[in-house]
């Protein structure tokens, strides 16, 4: 079997984040396309009946043109490109129908940030493909959530025909011109011998495959065991030590679909840093408001509402993200600016 391509969706070409922090620029921008989801996955925030206790896309709604374009032309006041930009966050993507306008709008811009979706593919049909394909999308990461349409039927509560959708990202695959196509499943969504089968099926087609560890995601899920340890094992197998300064923080800001804006992919805080309808993506980003969460981050005084949150473990991907150790120059650098 070629092995070369299995392995992480992640950027394994990475700068030491404590030497470079904090940005004048974020490295990647969340316009949050969609809300909506098609799945009810047993492991997700929507599985829990009662929503009230979630911050997470409580509406379901899908961001407009409009406000997208504003975005993205915020994006471009930025002192230096945006190296990523992601249209999805906790929603499905796909459920977005102008996703491929999206891109070509931010690519026809002369935005050279890559453009990425994570998706479960599901919604895809043969003029979507095309449409996606023909957009020029840098990179669609695919979670599969099983390699058997009962499988599906268990974990999503969703009728999903598992060979319709592997001959979609076939078709994709073959329509695509430079799209990195990254094809992932959970290792607790595979019988015993599936992960051969899984290989088997997806290296001809993908980029990169790869079977992935469960990890604690959102805040509010009962993780104590992660909580006490000192060394923590992210979803890619690898053991690094346990932060207590949130790499996110510092290289990511999110706009949901009502233009709200959030220091990070949580978005549990009280309330935003703002909305782009009233104040810009730059002024957020350099606003005193964000200054302030950094420092107490930095300082090891993080807000109520960091406390139980699990991305300081499951962001840190290698060692090059690490920045407990470089908290005294990192704050002596944020209190210059």
């Amino acid at each position: 079997m070629e092995t070369s391509c299995i392995k992480p969706s992640f950027d394994t070409n990475r700068q030491i984040l404590g030497h470079v922090l904090p940005l004048n620029t974020p490295f990647t921008v969340v316009l949050d396309s969609s809300e909506a989801c098609n799945f009810k996955c047993n492991y997700c925030f929507r599985a829990d009946s009662d929503k009230s206790v979630w911050g997470y896309a409580k509406e379901g709604k899908l961001m407009d043109w409009e406000l997208f374009s504003q975005a993205v032309d915020q994006i471009m006041e930025f002192d230096e490109p945006v190296r990523m930009i992601s249209l999805s966050n906790h929603g499905e993507p796909l459920c977005n129908r102008r996703l491929p306008d999206m891109v070509r709008y931010i690519k026809e811009k002369g935005i050279t940030s890559r453009i990425s979706i994570h998706t479960n593919a599901s919604l895809l049909d043969e003029a979507y493909v095309c449409d996606l394909a023909d957009s020029g999308i840098d990179k669609v990461v695919v979670s599969l959530q099983g390699m058997t349409s009962e499988k599906y039927k268990q974990v999503c509560g969703a009728s999903v025909d598992i060979n319709r959708l592997y001959d979609m990202l076939k078709l994709f695959s073959e329509k695509k011109r430079n799209t990195m196509l990254h094809v992932k499943v959970a290792d607790v969504a595979l019988e015993p011998g599936e992960e051969e089968l899984f290989y088997e099926r997806f290296l001809p087609i993908a980029d990169r495959v790869f079977v992935e560890k469960i990890v604690p995601i959102w805040k509010g899920t009962e993780f104590s065991e992660q909580q006490a340890k000192t060394m923590v094992q992210n979803k890619y197998g690898a053991l690094l030590p346990k932060q207590q300064c949130c790499p996110v923080l510092f290289h990511t800001i999110v706009v949901t679909p009502k233009g709200d804006v959030y220091p990070c992919t949580q978005l549990l805080s009280p309330k935003p840093l703002g909305n782009i309808k009233e104040t810009t993506l730059k002024q957020l980003w350099n606003g005193e408001e964000r200054k302030e969460l950094l420092r107490r981050q930095l300082e090891r005084c993080a807000p109520e509402i960091c406390v139980g949150c699990y991305i300081r473990d499951n962001s840190i991907f290698t060692e090059e993200d690490l920045i407990d150790a470089y908290r005294g120059e990192i704050l002596e650098r944020l209190m210059k600016k």
